[in-house]
């Protein structure tokens, strides 16, 4: 909210011809209006704007992947490109200073307990195109700083800069162009945040000279849950912009945690059974699949494990992954077994077993 999208959409309507905007606020059917849209406009492109709380991926979704009841993708309409643009000014200072989207009365709904935070990353990790406005307001240490961040949390991405007199004819063309040559692929797009390279050891970016740097952290023992949320508190002493991945907690034995740092805010979620609490019969038919799931098994926990990737400015490695093996079980407290860890008292906020409840978390 407030990084210039609005003004961007006048100029590409002042500078493109035809062109069609069609406003999204996750509530209404997208694809009903866009059927209008076409409908008044047959040879136009459609641009869709969308509002400030839509994640990029859940429009994307519609488009190239199968409904909660099995329906198939509409295939009427093709993505182009997916396009964020950042208030780059300002993207530091929200990262460090989040607000939840009630506080800036743009929730999605009652429940949606996501901050400022969470959302811009998230846009930033779902795109094809990012354009930064407003970077002519930094100086140089937090321009590269911002440009780092910002080319880490995204590699794929192509990352134009809006000029400093705003979005003339000449920038506008090279935006267009950018967002031709983008040509969306949803699986290329889901896959291409950074964190996900991280964990893949593919990320082009890994380690920055501007001081952006990752870690991948694995292990194949649960977490304390006391000591884990003690470590969660302490974050902000590090230096630590996007934590992403999976945990095991040792009182939530069955479940899935998956992890969410963005900034100083800080999300617990379960994403449903390890699949070594899953009946097989219930495993995919796929035998690739289930190779992909087998790859993951140590016994005799299965797929349990703790896989996160952690990034920032001049991380000190050696003492996150020192404090991290710290909130893991010690021997003696593994060796104790599932019944037992299950009587533990457990401080971590409750989290919900169906994914569809996406906010139910812990936000710091």
């Amino acid at each position: 909210m407030g990084a210039g999208k609005s003004t961007l959409i006048e100029s590409l309507i002042r500078y493109l011809t035809p062109l069609t905007v069609v406003q999204d606020d996750g509530h209404s059917d997208l694809i009903d209006n866009l059927e209008q849209a076409a409908m008044l406009s047959p040879n136009s492109d459609i641009l869709v704007e969308t509002s400030s709380s839509v994640e990029p991926i859940a429009v994307a979704e519609l488009f190239y992947l199968e409904g909660e009841n099995g329906e198939p993708p509409d295939d009427r309409f093709e993505i182009r490109s997916i396009t964020t643009v950042i208030d780059a000014s300002r993207l530091l200072f929200n990262l460090e200073n989040p607000k939840t989207l009630l506080e800036l009365n743009v929730e999605f709904d009652e429940i949606d307990e996501r901050s400022s935070a969470d959302v811009i990353v998230e846009q930033i990790e779902f795109s094809d195109v990012i354009l930064l406005n407003r970077l002519v307001d930094l100086d140089a240490d937090l321009a590269l700083k911002t440009r780092s961040l910002i080319t880490w949390l995204n590699p794929r991405a192509i990352v134009l800069e809006v000029p400093p007199d705003g979005a003339n004819r000449e920038f506008i063309e090279s935006f267009w162009s950018a967002s031709e040559r983008a040509n969306f692929d949803f699986d290329d797009t889901a896959e291409s945040a950074g964190w996900i390279q991280v964990l893949a050891n593919s990320h082009p970016h890994a380690n920055e000279s501007s001081g952006m740097s990752a870690i991948a952290i694995r292990a194949r023992r649960p977490l304390h849950p006391t000591r884990f949320l003690n470590f969660i508190s302490k974050l902000s002493d590090h230096g630590i912009l996007r934590i992403k991945g999976w945990i095991w907690v040792a009182t939530r034995n069955g479940e899935t945690g998956v992890w969410s740092v963005a900034g100083r805010s800080s999300t617990l979620v379960s994403s449903g059974a390890w699949m070594a609490a899953t009946p097989m019969r219930e495993w995919p038919d796929d035998p690739v699949e289930r190779d992909e799931i087998m790859a993951d098994w140590v016994s005799p926990y299965g797929d349990r494990r703790q896989e996160l990737c952690v990034a920032g400015f001049d991380l000190n490695e050696l003492e996150l992954r020192r404090e991290f093996k710290n909130c893991l079980l010690s021997d003696e407290e593994f060796a104790l077994g599932p019944e037992t860890w299950s009587k533990w008292p457990d401080p971590l906020p409750d989290w919900s077993v169906d994914v569809s409840e996406d906010f139910d978390g812990l936000l710091q």
